[in-house]
């Protein structure tokens, strides 16, 4: 279902209705709803002729239609009831493919069985729609016009998608599918090149029947080309990945209405073109076609196999969110709303989620998380864009949705006057979250030890955060920005220069000409604390090592301007050398390095800068008045207020607001050295309450 499905059609359809088709009222009382089916046409076989009846949501036989609207005044006519009833273009196709696939039980098609003139009858249906999916027979999903590779890729899926249920490939890793996951990739990895088994070498090879299907896809004809780009029509190969990248990369598989279609059908029949394969045939093909390069390694692919799945995994499995909510309910494991609209990482050169309403990104999901009455949550087109925003932010942030203020990323520009701390959902959902947190990757609980929570049960004002917290400091000096730059509109930013951004950092701090450990402060700002040897804190937590003193000079070093003295390195610092620059090597899929010891460490301190540089990404160093240094967004200035928020494990950076309401705005989390795992709480600082506008 499109995201306009349940809001306003546009102006010149609803005079086309108005016009040319009445509907007759429902009784919401008696859940009733309307239903069509196909008749026979007098008018030649092009022209799709359909009858219109009334029925009862819990007592009716029916099938649905999942299908994106497109522009929906861009309209074809149709009958309905021996009346003319115009309908988009992509609504026509699908008709017109249902009617060549002779279905003839009763539908439910949301443009033609809602009354679109009727805001408060599309207002209750919106609430009904995880009913009227979740009841339906069959719901058929239609992708769109179909091609040769897309025609391929389906009669591909029909084949090994099947051989794939009967494996147990939409099944839990266990004992059911008899195969733990470690097995599993063990096989998986012990196939030396699957191009040189033969058929029956596969059957025969003492694999478990899961990786036995995925072993022969790696056989399939037509996946690889001469090159990851490379892709060719007939019979030269490689012609299917350009289909599988068509059918994953369309848009039905990102509006959000589609997610509770296809994650609650318990029927489902894909369509594409002139090609029909079940839901679990297709959901189960792309679990396995991601499952290789996942669970493998690039040792059980030559060098064809694996430039064929170069270019897939942004678009496979992990973005497809109405599949990841469908394994959930099989699962039977909670679906959380923050769990389905936080993303980091780069998109896959598509939105992760999208609404034509933004309040959709919230209303469309109602049907399939498990604590839409706990958060309060309901479809109400009454409701500010705003209100609807702050809601959902207030709700992930304080009724056990797991999320926490500091993986909030505060916004650059603000044309809707959201409050500071509540995220643009649908920038959000079209590119993910631009800059991750900084205990992303690191534990960290600055917080640990707090005597009260943040007060979220009862609020006054929605718009407003009221936290419970300290003040650590004020920020004095600001580092310029390191410059960063876009390839496209989908990939993440990447650094202009990380020389420059390493030059930069290290004359803001103020380094001297000799290195040691006591700079490590400097070069955990910029790695968020990695670089931080094993501590206890008692209850306060802990830091995990990453390397010893030996290598965390070696970082020091590569991290630093100036040429690396090779012949001063030591024995495990050579080590380390070599098993970095074999990991680039299967990363990047390059050639391991023959070069000289010179040669590995200056590309081992280029990965290492180029690391740092891209993981600061949307961040900036800063100084307090105290003489902290600590790492936040770009957007932080002079003035601003290093906090500790109760329950929040990094720091909050606030700027006061200087109005004569006072409070702060949000200006995001932050790394603090020496504050990270609660110290300042050892200070004993005065409580206070921090109202976030």
């Amino acid at each position: 279902m499109h995201a306009t499905k349940s809001v306003i059609a546009p102006s010149s359809f609803t005079v086309l209705l108005a016009s040319m088709f009445t509907h007759e009222p429902l009784n919401r009382e008696a859940r009733e709803f309307r239903l069509v089916r196909f008749l026979p046409s007098d008018r030649g076989i092009e022209h799709i002729s359909l009858e219109l009846r009334h029925g009862f949501l819990d007592h009716d036989e029916y099938s649905a239609l999942s299908y994106v609207w497109g522009d929906a005044s861009d309209t074809v006519n149709i009958t309905v009831n021996g009346e003319t009833f115009p309908v988009g273009k992509r609504l026509h196709s699908a008709l017109e493919q249902l009617d060549r696939n002779g279905i003839s039980g009763w539908l439910w098609i949301d443009s033609i069985c809602i009354n679109q003139r009727d805001l408060e009858e599309k207002s209750w249906h919106t609430n009904d729609m995880a009913a009227v999916f979740s009841g339906a027979e069959t719901v058929y999903m239609w992708l769109g016009l179909g091609s040769k590779h897309t025609d391929d890729v389906m009669d591909m899926v029909a084949r090994a998608g099947g051989e794939a249920v009967a494996a147990g490939a939409l099944g839990p890793f266990n004992e059911e599918v008899h195969l733990s996951r470690d097995m599993y990739r063990k096989q998986l990895n012990s196939v030396a090149s699957p191009s040189e088994m033969g058929s029956s070498d596969v059957v025969h090879s003492g694999l478990s029947p899961l990786t036995r299907v995925m072993v022969s896809l790696l056989q399939e004809k037509g996946l690889y080309g001469q090159s990851p780009n490379h892709l060719t029509s007939e019979g030269g190969g490689g012609y299917l990945l350009q289909g599988i990248v068509d059918i994953l990369q369309r848009e039905y598989w990102h509006r959000v209405w589609i997610f509770q279609e296809v994650a609650l059908a318990k029927k489902g029949k894909v369509m594409c073109g002139e090609k029909t394969v079940l839901l679990d045939q297709f959901q189960a093909f792309f679990q396995i076609l991601w499952d290789v390069p996942r669970n493998g390694t690039k040792s059980h692919l030559d060098a064809k196999q694996h430039g064929f799945f170069m270019p897939l995994p942004g678009t496979l499995w992990p973005t497809i969110k109405p599949f990841e909510i469908r394994n959930l309910r099989f699962l039977q494991l909670p679906v959380r709303l923050s769990d389905i609209l936080v993303e980091h990482g780069a998109p896959p050169g598509r939105p992760y989620y999208s609404a034509s309403d933004p309040r959709d990104i919230v209303f469309g999901l109602l049907g399939v998380i498990d604590s839409a009455d706990k958060l309060g949550l309901r479809a109400d087109y009454t409701r500010s864009l705003v209100d609807v925003f702050s809601t959902l932010t207030r709700s992930m942030l304080c009724i056990s949705e797991g999320r926490t203020l500091d993986e909030v990323v505060p916004k650059e520009t603000n044309p809707d006057n959201l409050p500071t701390w509540v995220p643009d959902w649908r920038l959000i959902g079209r590119y993910g979250m631009p800059v991750f947190p900084v205990r992303y990757s690191t534990f960290f609980d600055a917080s640990a030890g707090a005597p009260s929570a943040m007060p979220c049960e009862k609020f006054s004002r929605p718009a407003v955060l009221e936290c419970l917290g300290c003040q650590v400091d004020v920020i004095t000096e600001v580092m310029e920005p390191p410059e960063y730059f876009k390839i496209d509109e989908w990939c993440p930013t990447w650094p202009k220069n990380p020389d420059d951004f390493v030059s930069s950092v290290y004359h803001f701090v103020g380094l001297g000409p000799e290195t040691g450990p006591a700079e490590d402060y400097v070069w955990r700002c910029v790695e968020w604390g990695q670089l931080t040897p094993s501590r206890n804190a008692g209850n306060k937590g802990s830091c995990p090592t990453r390397m010893d003193e030996e290598i965390r000079c070696l970082m020091r070093i590569l991290l630093r301007p100036g040429k690396v003295d090779v012949g001063g390195l030591t024995e495990k610092q050579i080590d380390y050398v070599k098993r970095e620059v074999l990991r680039y090597s299967v990363v990047s899929s390059s050639t391991v390095s023959n070069g000289t010891l010179e040669d590995d460490v200056a590309r081992v301190r280029q990965e290492t800068r180029d690391s740092a540089a891209c993981g600061f990404r949307g961040r900036t160093l800063f100084k307090t008045s105290k003489g902290m240094l600590g790492a936040g967004h770009k957007i932080v200035r002079e003035g601003d207020v290093v906090t500790l928020l109760w329950g929040v494990p990094s720091p909050i950076i606030l700027r006061p607001r200087g109005t004569k309401d006072g409070g702060f705005e949000f200006q995001g989390d932050a790394y603090v050295d020496g504050i990270m795992f609660g110290e300042f709480l050892d200070t004993k600082p005065a409580e206070r309450l921090f109202e976030i506008y």
